[in-house]
């Protein structure tokens, strides 16, 4: 039989501590929970002004992470937008955007902007694999290129990710950001991810050969750099027969059509923002000219349409033949140029 004390003393242990909550910290959490719903469910229906507001000057806010996938009210401002629809919305949450990362105090600017969400990227990452050029400027400039440097769970810099997705004018504009940096680190580090694929090998596995010229004229020594498998980009690019005229077989329209296609000699560019892709309007207007383009530049699958591609409107076409009747020809008026040419 147990003595007394040694009840006593197991009851003491048994006895868990009462956590006393004062009433004014659970009224704060209520808050602060609110606040949060409010915030992810303004992300969820587009109201960035409403999140433009409640973002500035609100640490809390600021820091506070919406989604099981740790973003950021940042990440899911930046994620959400589409830097090539051509509607006054996006240009409103372009502004917001902006004007949310010009209030976050400069005491907590580096902080907040290198928040990572589940996958490690940083608002500049998600900025970098958009391509939009604006948001990038104002997370990251060639005086202020500390950001550049943050990898995500993969190893990937933003400069990676912009090769990785093939978008040539955020890449361009990293890479000037890149030039400035004064860090005693290998600016070749910016270049490779953990599995020592380089931003050569990620454009020619993309097929971004534009890009991959860019690339090679910025950063020559990366054409001899190997990956973990010991592969370089030329490696990677001779197991690619596809994008070459000997391993694809054209017919005899296609054959005609093929050497029809001029191709420009690529040179070294820089960077565009979205603002710059705008075309400048004059004083008259016509309906052609409010219809949206079907493509955009930076998007490789959805090129844009050029008038040079024999593509034409249906006033073109109308006055065309209109004209065809007018003079009595019988055949479209490229007609005797498509007979010599095949002569």
């Amino acid at each position: 039989m147990e003595p007394s004390g040694g009840l006593s003393n197991r009851g003491k242990q048994e006895i868990q501590p009462q956590i006393s909550v004062r009433p004014s910290d659970m009224l704060e959490e209520i808050k602060k929970t609110l606040i949060k719903d409010q915030l992810f469910e303004a992300c969820m229906e587009n109201r960035w002004t409403e999140v433009n507001r409640l973002y500035i000057n609100d640490k809390f806010v600021q820091e506070s992470k919406l989604t099981k996938s740790e973003d950021t009210v940042l990440h899911l401002a930046i994620s959400s937008y589409h830097p090539h629809r051509e509607d006054s919305s996006q240009q409103t949450h372009l502004d917001c955007i902006k004007d949310m990362v010009a209030n976050i105090p400069k005491e907590n600017r580096f902080r907040i902007l290198k928040q990572k969400n589940e996958k490690g990227n940083t608002p500049l990452h998600l900025a970098a694999e958009l391509g939009s050029v604006s948001i990038i400027a104002c997370l990251v400039n060639p005086q202020e290129p500390e950001l550049i440097w943050e990898t995500n769970s993969k190893g990937e810099t933003p400069l990676f990710v912009a090769a990785y997705r093939g978008r040539l004018d955020a890449f361009l504009y990293l890479h000037e950001c890149c030039q400035n940096e004064k860090s005693r680190k290998d600016p070749i580090v910016l270049c490779r991810r953990g599995d020592g694929d380089n931003i050569l090998h990620a454009a020619i596995s993309g097929e971004y050969f534009k890009l991959a010229f860019q690339i090679i004229n910025q950063y020559e020594l990366l054409v001899n750099r190997l990956n973990s498998e010991g592969m370089s980009p030329l490696h990677i690019l001779s197991r690619m027969p596809q994008v070459f005229k000997s391993g694809s077989y054209f017919g005899c329209i296609d054959s005609i059509i093929y050497h029809c296609i001029t191709v420009e000699e690529l040179k070294i560019e820089k960077y565009k923002t979205e603002e710059d892709s705008i075309p400048a309007t004059t004083g008259i207007t016509n309906v052609n000219q409010d219809k949206k383009s079907p493509g955009n530049q930076d998007d490789p699958e959805n090129p844009p349409i050029s008038a040079t591609t024999g593509v034409t409107n249906v006033n073109q076409d109308k006055k065309s033949r209109a004209q065809g009747k007018r003079n009595g020809n019988l055949f479209p008026a490229n007609y005797t140029t498509f007979i010599n040419f095949v002569k």
